[in-house]
């Protein structure tokens, strides 16, 4: 889904944080991005367009996130990336060569966890789920 600015600062507004113009680019740019951005990739993206430093970009990336509006995503080698906060779980496939990683869909997970909890004998619920999948991407091959 595509926001305006006017969504956008509207967002921001909604939460109590005021749209500078070093956060507003690092939440717009992670809001136009469909697959979640690790904090390198929004430094470097972020330095394209203005000149942005690296504890700036953490800083917003805090209150962003803090606020609600944008998902963290820790991933087991150890880098953040961060998504648009919808409300999904975010599940994902993993570079373990180039660390991209990309957006799956939740339903195919959600079936298999499914499964997977009848044969629990330790577990008879599950309240959210975030499936990292590694491999090697196409790129990489």
């Amino acid at each position: 889904m595509k926001y305006s600015d006017d969504e956008l600062l509207n967002n921001l507004k909604d939460v109590g944080l005021r749209a500078t113009p070093h956060r507003f680019l690092i939440y717009k740019l992670i809001s136009k991005s469909k697959q979640p951005l690790s904090v390198s990739v929004i430094i470097e993206k972020s330095k394209n367009k203005e000149d942005v430093d690296k504890a700036t970009v953490y800083r917003n990336l805090f209150s962003l996130h803090n606020a609600g509006l944008l998902k963290k995503i820790d991933l087991s080698n150890g880098e953040a990336y961060y998504s648009f906060e919808t409300g999904e779980v975010a599940n994902q496939f993993v570079c373990s060569k180039c660390r991209s990683v990309e957006k799956v869909d939740g339903d195919f997970f959600d079936e298999a966890i499914k499964k997977m909890m009848k044969k629990s004998k330790k577990f008879k619920g599950v309240e959210l789920s975030m499936i990292e999948v590694c491999g090697v991407c196409a790129g990489c091959r």
